[in-house]
């Protein structure tokens, strides 16, 4: 093939025309002329996937994206648990105070009744004095007060004042 011959074959193919017309010499050999137009496709989808991820990193990232969501999830249920703890002691303590309060008027509520209790038993003893010129023995306390809120205290009273003739 002679350099003619070859010429021709150029001229024939319409890509290898282009191909050579994009071939430059620098007419001086100090300039540097980019190759960067004439790269084969290949280097230039390698040098712009590198900006894209690689399988392995998408991974970690779905992974870190994953891990992140439980951690954010279990944040969530101890804070449910713990407002649902401080709901439950509030609550707790709410009812202790309740039955305390309770317990301190059914308390105040029973000192009541027995003091009453006392004030008409003994109103019972003084009149029956009076009346009768003695005490009244128990079996007649009891009597008297047998169908009374009374009744539940004659016992007591009696303790209380087993030192007086009664």
């Amino acid at each position: 093939m002679t350099h003619h011959e070859g010429h021709e074959e150029h001229e024939e193919d319409p890509e290898r025309k282009r191909q050579f017309k994009q071939l430059k010499r620098p007419d001086i050999c100090d300039v540097i002329i980019s190759a960067e137009e004439n790269r084969h496709h290949w280097y230039k989808d390698l040098l712009n996937n590198e900006n894209e991820p690689i399988d392995i990193e998408e991974r970690i990232e779905g992974n870190l994206v994953e891990l992140q969501e439980q951690l954010i999830e279990k944040e969530k249920d101890l804070f449910k648990k713990e407002n649902d703890m401080v709901l439950k002691e509030s609550s707790m303590k709410q009812r202790l105070m309740n039955e305390i309060d309770n317990a301190q008027r059914k308390k105040a509520e029973y000192e009541n009744k027995m003091q009453t209790a006392y004030i008409k038993i003994e109103e019972f003893v003084n009149m029956y004095s009076q009346t009768n010129g003695r005490d009244p023995i128990e079996e007649e306390i009891r009597t008297h007060f047998e169908n009374g809120d009374e009744i539940e205290f004659i016992d007591e009273f009696m303790m209380r004042h087993a030192d007086e003739k009664i």
